[in-house]
């Protein structure tokens, strides 16, 4: 966490709510980042354990699921008619980035906050994060030139 935090990321979710294990919490151990150095703005509204009234969670998770709702401001200066989406798309061998507009900085972290992967991707080119890139989940942090996207994988 202390890499995340030192790279603009901060914790989002109430980490004095105690997410582990799901039958009698204790702990938290489950946490959402958000990326503090974009250009696009975030306010958390709402964080909190989500309803699991319906579900055996023992039989499905030993931990609890958190959440935030985030109200989001974009900048003034991006048309939202100018930004292009990244396309991430779940493949057999991992994911495949593609869509980019210009350039993108791809970072693909560890859990433990260890960089897996740093590179760029140019006009319509492709990246494919392998399995044997990594193990388990992974954060996916990628920049474009209008937008800054961060998604969680489970390889």
């Amino acid at each position: 966490m202390v890499t995340f935090k030192n790279n603009g990321f901060t914790i989002l979710n109430d980490t004095k709510q105690p997410t582990y294990p799901s039958t009698a919490p204790a702990d938290c151990i489950d946490y959402i980042l958000g990326y503090n150095k974009s250009s696009s703005t975030y306010q958390v509204v709402e964080r909190g354990i989500a309803n699991q009234s319906d579900i055996d969670l023992a039989a499905i998770s030993d931990h609890l699921p958190v959440y935030v709702k985030l109200e989001f401001s974009t900048p003034s200066a991006i048309d939202k008619e100018e930004v292009s989406p990244v396309c991430l798309t779940k493949t057999n061998q991992g994911y495949r980035i593609n869509g980019v507009v210009g350039e993108a900085i791809v970072k693909l972290y560890s859990t433990t906050g260890q960089l897996l992967v740093n590179t760029l991707i140019q006009d319509n080119g492709e990246l494919l994060l392998s399995n044997n890139d990594t193990a388990g989940v992974s954060v996916l942090w990628l920049k474009t030139a209008n937008r800054v996207y961060t998604y969680k994988l489970i390889f």
